[in-house]
């Protein structure tokens, strides 16, 4: 039964030990060879480490995006204040919605750029927080916690 994903099944400690490996931000690699280390006679392979983790990530999620999940993150931990929604609601009835063509083509029309409007500043600053973060699998949520 070694090849059959049934013997490769996490018992109830170990599953309770490869979240806290994931807590601590272990690598799957790592948490793969933990469990071996605990076990001599588990069968289980790199797969089974990342399911695991894929697994206890959704369940943490319970239904919620991983932006939502962040955005969570930062509000319980004072990172980020809530406008008031009527203001936001204000603004984007009556200025966005009718006039937000103007308001884009004020900024991107000051400099010449033959009609390249790319986001490059902020995917030069997204590859400087993945090396910071120093994987670029790392989740940003994760870092939060």
């Amino acid at each position: 039964m070694e090849g059959h994903p049934f013997g490769r099944r996490l018992s109830a400690d170990e599953t309770h030990l490869v979240a806290d490996l994931i807590r601590n931000n272990v690598t799957p690699r790592n948490i793969l060879s933990t469990l071996k280390e605990q076990n001599k006679n588990n069968v289980s392979v790199i797969k089974t480490a990342y399911n695991a983790q894929q697994k206890i990530r959704m369940d943490a999620q319970a239904g919620r995006t991983p932006m939502q999940v962040l955005m969570s993150l930062l509000h319980t931990n004072n990172y980020v204040y809530d406008f008031t929604t009527g203001l936001l609601k204000y603004i984007e009835d009556n200025w966005l919605k009718k006039y937000k063509q103007i308001f884009v083509s004020i900024w991107v029309d000051q400099h010449l750029n033959f009609v390249n409007c790319t986001s490059n500043r902020v995917e030069s600053h997204h590859v400087k927080l993945k090396r910071y973060l120093e994987s670029a699998n790392s989740k940003l949520d994760r870092f939060v916690q």
